[in-house]
């Protein structure tokens, strides 16, 4: 599965997604984001 993030759950705040995923099954990470910007990539 490389380059795939796995997320684990997503908060929309202010028109802002935050997402969270784990990394090595040792750390949660933040990757913040707009819709826009998501949807610009399809």
């Amino acid at each position: 599965f490389g380059n795939v993030v796995f997320t684990n759950g997503i908060v929309i705040k202010d028109g802002q997604l935050f997402m969270y995923y784990g990394s090595s099954d040792e750390t949660t990470c933040l990757a913040v984001t707009t819709v826009e910007k998501i949807l610009a990539g399809f």
